[in-house]
């Protein structure tokens, strides 16, 4: 096959990886711990805390090592990693085979994590269709969630049949993502961008982020994606205090994922904004979920509030992904680049959480969703204003 039709190919296999990227069995790791497993919810949490640790510890790492060692190399280890974790609930029911499963998946994670989007550009520029990554990332996140609808509500399914099986079959959905990646074709960067602002490496990188002001910019952007992010997880007890029945609970996940292929439609309008018109539309939905979370009473209203929020975080992702790679100073390291914005990610998603169970085992789910509101938007506030006055101008870049 030739190079051309390798890399268009690439697309192909781009939309394979997110399809079976994806945790089929989430919807019952905690009961499979608590009631086959044996574990405590406090052991569940020192599971969760520790996973949390590691990921932040090897974000940025694992962004470089991609950069050093090769984007495909990178991706083959993590797609390993993903593929062989859910065998840990089937080999060892227990606390460490849960530790081992949820360490090695979002170590896996963090090897993808800045590198399939680098890889997909790469190969984009290759084609001379840079300019369409918004909208071939858009294409793909549309047919993984589509098929996530269906994996994830039928693999549960087979929980009653033998409490392992949900987890071998994530292990065999998960060996594809394995299997996309080895026919993937390696972009021989043939044509380049001339501008590269970084010549020394990860230090000089680190140097010109800083330089640029881009700490900033990367904390804002993070903390709104752990604010996103972990809002959703006091969803059922949200639920529970507007008395609704059960099943709602199961059909939002679904209506959430139907919000996301639609808003996947308005990725290429919403990519033409200039970067501060975005970071302004990002703030205001992050801010407004937020309070509105703690002053509706109406649970048709709330729901729509976790479907419009879950909908959105599904797309944002590329949103951000795309302003980030078109303003990247360096052509080398881009996934290091991006693994920076994630470790803010990674380091907020820590602390997020204690603070929203902290408000609201002070104040109750209702009124702690909205102290937890007006504190954020206050701090995002301050935060947004010191972003847009940060130089921004995308750089002269010339393909060749």
């Amino acid at each position: 096959m030739n190079y051309h039709k390798g890399l268009e190919r690439n697309l192909f296999l781009n939309i394979i990886v997110r399809i079976f990227q994806k945790r089929v069995y989430l919807a019952v790791i905690i009961i499979f711990a608590t009631n086959y497993a044996d574990i405590s919810v406090m052991q569940f949490g020192v599971i969760s805390a520790v996973t949390a640790l590691f990921s932040l510890a090897i974000e940025i790492p694992s962004g470089y090592l991609s950069d050093r060692l090769g984007h495909k190399k990178a991706l083959l280890f993590g797609s390993m990693m993903v593929a062989i974790a859910p065998l840990g609930f089937v080999v060892a029911p227990n606390f460490y085979g849960l530790l081992f499963a949820s360490v090695v998946y979002f170590g896996g994670v963090a090897f993808h994590s800045g590198t399939i989007q680098a890889f997909i550009h790469e190969t984009l520029i290759e084609l001379g269709r840079e300019d369409e990554y918004g909208q071939v990332s858009a294409h793909a996140q549309r047919w993984a969630l589509f098929w996530n609808i269906f994996l994830v509500a039928l693999a549960p399914l087979t929980y009653s049949i033998d409490p392992r099986l949900p987890f071998f079959i994530g292990f065999i959905c998960q060996s594809f993502t394995l299997i996309a990646v080895l026919f993937m074709t390696i972009p021989k960067k043939t044509r380049i961008i001339v501008h590269e602002e970084i010549h020394d490496g990860f230090f000089a990188l680190l140097k010109t982020v800083n330089r640029r002001k881009e700490v900033v910019l990367f904390f804002f952007m993070g903390l709104i994606t752990a604010m996103q992010n972990k809002i959703p997880e006091y969803k059922e007890l949200y639920f529970q205090i507007m008395d609704m029945p059960l099943w709602v609970y199961g059909t939002v996940y679904s209506m959430m994922a139907i919000a996301g292929i639609v808003m996947t439609y308005y990725i290429a309008t919403w990519e033409k904004a200039t970067p501060k018109k975005y970071y302004a539309m990002d703030y205001l939905i992050g801010c407004s979920v937020c309070l509105l979370t703690g002053v509706v009473s109406n649970p048709i209203i709330g729901v729509g509030i976790f479907v419009i929020l879950g909908g959105y975080f599904r797309v944002r992702k590329i949103l951000v992904h795309t302003y980030l790679l078109r303003d990247c100073p360096t052509q080398n390291l881009k996934a290091t680049y991006i693994s920076l914005y994630e470790f803010f990610c990674a380091g907020n998603g820590v602390w997020i959480p204690l603070v929203i169970g902290y408000f609201i085992g002070s104040y109750g789910v209702q009124k702690g969703y909205l102290v937890f509101g007006i504190v954020m938007t206050i701090l995002l506030t301050v935060l947004y204003f010191y972003v847009i006055r940060l130089p921004r101008d995308d750089f002269a870049k010339v393909t060749i």
